[in-house]
């Protein structure tokens, strides 16, 4: 009998301090699960496409036109997931494409204009995302009053940044989709050293002072 209890207990005790021990792990483990698997993303899968393997291109260098007004229909309005332009903050040393849709793919290669959003000079909200640990890891040096241009394949746009505020991730009330108003903001996640999902994002609210505006009217 006592034999038999003594080999029960050598088969238990080892079983029972590796459960807990997986136990003690995940419990660790898990408050930080978004930033560890955005973390090896970012070191093994995170690699830019090149441009061919992309939906589209359609932005090689934008036309000379900053002001007055375009017909909607003369211009090639981008696809979800196509390059159309780009974005500079000279401020903040930021330089990147601009795509149209905001998914991983878009993403990697650059920033991205919010699909539900829309596209600069149709006067309303030009909503547009960037990673906070690569495109986007310096919005924070843009101050108000610091220029913001964005160059497409239809014109160029300049803003002029007005504030900048963060806000809780789930706050919708940060950005009106519905305005009738030509407006730009930008947002990555924030803190800005933190890598994966984040609670609270970082906005910069802009307003435009030059750019073609697209005549929605044919």
């Amino acid at each position: 009998m006592h034999h038999r209890s003594h080999t029960k207990d050598f088969i238990l005790i080892p079983i029972i301090y590796f459960l807990l021990g997986y136990l003690i792990l995940f419990l660790l483990i898990f408050p930080f699960r978004h930033t560890i698997s955005s973390a090896i993303d970012l070191l093994f899968f995170n690699k830019p496409n090149s441009t061919e393997e992309s939906v589209g291109n359609i932005f090689s260098t934008a036309p000379d036109i900053s002001s007055g007004t375009i017909k909607l229909s003369s211009i090639k309005f981008p696809t979800y997931g196509a390059r159309f332009g780009k974005v500079e903050i000279s401020s903040a040393g930021i330089n990147a494409d601009l795509y149209f849709g905001d998914g991983t793919d878009q993403l990697k290669n650059g920033v991205g204009v919010y699909n539900g959003s829309s596209i600069p000079g149709y006067g309303q909200t030009t909503l547009i995302a960037g990673h906070n640990h690569t495109f986007f890891h310096t919005l924070g040096k843009a101050k108000p009053g610091d220029k913001i241009q964005i160059d497409t394949n239809y014109g160029k746009y300049v803003y002029q940044i007005k504030k900048a505020q963060i806000r809780n991730a789930s706050d919708t009330s940060a950005y009106n989709l519905q305005s009738k108003k030509e407006n730009l903001i930008l947002y990555t996640c924030y803190p800005f050293n933190e890598i994966g999902l984040t609670a609270q994002r970082y906005y910069v609210y802009a307003d435009m002072i030059s750019g073609p505006k697209i005549d929605k009217q044919e």
